[in-house]
C-alpha cells in the first residue's frame, strides 16, 4: 500500500534520527545533556531541554521562539507522548547541525535541509506557518474560498501583491527585487492581463524611479546582463505609482483570480511560504 503523508513524514523523521546512537548510560546522558546546554557563539539557535513536562532553553528570538511556543503547546496538550529531550534546534533558512568540543554531530532539529534530504539534522515544522494547527485552519479557508469561487467565473489577469526593496548596483544579492519590479512593468503595458501590482517601494524609490540609472545597471552574473533595458522604460517609470496598491489584499480574495504569479521570496530571493497559500486556492 502507499504509505500515507503522516507515514511518510515519521519515516523520514526515524531516517534522520538513525544518526545517532541510542545513550544508554548515566554518564553518556549527562555528557550529552552538557553538550546541548553548553554555549555556542552562534544566532539563531536554540538549545532546548524538555524535562517532566517543563520546557528549558536559552534566551533567543525570531524562529526560535516561534518554535519553543510550539513545543510548549505540545508538551502542554500531548504530555504522555512527549518524552524527556534535549537537542539543538537551529532555525537559518539553510540548516545544518552543529558540533560538540570533540567534533560530533549533535542532534539538531532544523526547518529545511539545504542541499539534500540525507544531510544531518531533523526536519521539524516552519513556526512561520504558526501553531500546531494553525496552518490546517488557514488552508482550510484557503479551500473554502477556492470552492466559493468556481475557475471558470475568476477574474483572468495574473495577480501578486508584494514589496519591493533596495537593490544595490551590481544586482549581486537583490534578493528578486528586479524579477518583481519588471513584473509591475507588465501591469503598466498589458493591465488586461496583469494586475500585478506593489504595496511597499523601498524609501529610496528613486532608485527604481530613475530611468536613466536602471538603463545602466549591469548585473555581472545574471542571466541578463541588462535586466532593465525594455521599449518604453522612460515613461513606464513615470507611471509606477499606477503600479502601486498599498491596500490589504485578504488572502482568501486571491481565489477571485484564475493565474496567480508568484517571484522570489522577498527577504533572501528564495523559496517563499507564500507558495503554500497559492497552491490552496485552486488557481493557477
Amino acid at each position: 500500500a502507499t504509505p500515507t503523508p503522516t507515514q511518510r513524514v515519521l519515516d523520514a523523521m526515524r531516517l534522520s534520527l538513525q544518526r545517532w546512537d541510542k545513550v544508554e548510560t548515566k554518564q553518556g546522558a549527562q555528557d550529552y545533556v552538557r553538550d546541548i546546554l553548553s554555549p555556542a557563539k552562534r544566532g539563531a539557535l536554540g538549545r532546548i531541554l524538555i524535562l517532566n513536562g517543563r520546557v528549558f532553553a536559552n534566551e533567543e528570538g525570531g524562529k526560535v521562539q516561534q518554535h519553543l511556543t510550539m513545543v510548549s503547546r505540545a508538551v502542554r496538550e500531548r504530555h504522555s507522548k512527549v518524552k524527556n529531550v534535549a537537542y539543538l534546534h537551529n532555525s537559518e533558512a539553510s540548516g545544518s547541525c552543529l558540533e560538540n568540543k570533540k567534533g560530533e554531530l549533535l542532534p539538531t532539529t532544523l526547518i529545511a535541509k539545504k542541499y539534500s534530504s540525507k544531510e544531518c539534522g531533523v526536519l521539524v515544522p516552519n513556526p512561520y506557518f504558526g501553531d500546531l494547527d494553525h496552518w490546517s485552519n488557514v488552508a482550510q479557508l484557503l479551500e473554502d474560498a477556492s470552492r466559493k469561487h468556481p475557475y471558470w467565473k475568476r477574474d483572468p489577469r495574473a495577480f501578486w501583491r508584494g514589496h519591493i526593496r533596495w537593490r544595490n548596483k551590481d544586482c549581486d544579492h537583490e534578493s528578486g527585487n528586479i524579477a518583481r519590479f519588471l513584473g509591475t512593468l507588465l501591469t503598466l503595458r498589458h493591465p488586461d492581463q496583469f494586475d500585478v501590482k506593489v504595496r511597499h517601494l523601498e524609501a529610496r524609490k528613486r532608485i527604481w524611479t530613475n530611468a536613466t540609472a536602471l538603463h545602466a545597471t549591469k548585473c555581472k552574473d545574471g542571466a541578463a546582463k541588462y535586466p532593465f533595458r525594455i521599449d518604453g522604460l522612460d515613461g513606464l517609470v513615470q507611471r509606477l505609482s499606477e503600479a502601486q496598491d498599498v491596500s490589504w489584499v485578504n488572502p482568501v480574495d486571491y481565489a477571485r483570480y484564475k493565474i496567480l504569479a508568484h517571484f522570489p521570496g522577498g527577504t533572501t530571493g528564495s523559496y517563499s511560504r507564500n507558495l503554500n497559500h497559492l497552491w490552496a486556492t485552486g488557481s493557477t
